[in-house]
């Protein structure tokens, strides 16, 4: 079964256009989404989940899917999985099929698979503003200073850093200290 998608909204092109270059395909069926409502994201979801192999979904462009590109990729990749294919017209009505593509594919599960990657990457400690360029060497010096009784002036001037970038420095210091001593 074809089935062309089409939604609507700000910053998309207008549903009627959306279908108009879809016509071309021969679609099977049209599912319109004037609006980006949730109950139109619920119906996009179930479209994807029910896709079966075979099945082809055809797109004026990866916008009316509303994610992001890593995002879109997984859905992509989960799509063409399940042995279904997705049929693209970018803005020339080039037409892009994602199944007789394996390059293609190589790029959207590297895509996918990067964001994936990122998604489940543990966060990076924050740090002051001002920290970026100090070594480990250099923070735990400071941090020394801090504790020999030194203003963060005068850290500051050593270091050539701001007395508040040198005072957050030691203040997040003195909270990890008071944190393992609790």
């Amino acid at each position: 079964m074809r089935i062309a998608f089409v939604q609507g909204g700000p910053g998309l092109e207008a549903v009627e256009a959306q279908a108009a270059r879809l016509r071309r395909l021969s679609p099977d069926r049209y599912q319109i989404e004037p609006h980006p409502t949730a109950s139109a994201r619920q119906r996009m979801v179930e479209l994807l989940d029910g896709l079966r192999p075979g099945d082809e979904l055809c797109l004026a462009s990866l916008d009316p899917l509303r994610l992001d590109v890593g995002d879109v990729a997984q859905v992509l990749v989960d799509v063409l999985d399940r042995g279904a294919n997705l049929v693209l017209l970018d803005d020339d009505h080039a037409l892009l099929d994602m199944a007789a593509s394996p390059d293609a594919r190589r790029m959207l599960e590297s895509l996918a698979g990067l964001h994936r990657r990122r998604r489940e990457a543990p966060p990076a400690k924050p740090r002051a503003a001002g920290h970026e360029l100090l070594t480990e060497a250099e923070i735990e010096d400071i941090r020394r200073l801090g504790q020999a009784g030194l203003s963060p002036r005068r850290i500051g001037l050593i270091y050539r850093r701001s007395p508040k970038c040198i005072s957050d420095l030691l203040w997040t210091a003195d909270d990890v200290g008071a944190r393992r001593r609790a």
